[in-house]
């Protein structure tokens, strides 16, 4: 029996800026921005080399990746967004 793959992968950006966080049948889709016809586009992946992400929350930085929670690419301003779960997860 094979081994099984531990390997994740990056969520798309969708056009609304966030990454991918649903699945709507068998599309990906930002829940967060549902109704809007851009939440279902995927767009193009951004260079996200030395971007910076803080936490809509708490203000923590990190380093820019699609893989972080909420991720939101913001390319009109010197960071992105993200959530860090400083405020929980419920």
């Amino acid at each position: 029996m094979g081994k099984a793959s531990t390997k994740q992968t990056e969520p798309p950006l969708m056009e609304c800026g966030h990454t991918a966080n649903a699945h709507d049948g068998d599309k990906v889709v930002c829940a967060i921005c549902c109704p809007d016809p851009r939440s279902w586009q995927i767009a193009e992946s951004p260079d996200l080399s030395g971007r910076v992400a803080r936490c809509s929350q708490c203000g923590r930085r990190t380093t820019s990746s699609m893989r972080l929670p909420f991720f939101e690419y913001q390319p009109d301003q010197s960071e992105d967004s993200y959530y860090c779960g400083c405020r929980g997860w419920d």
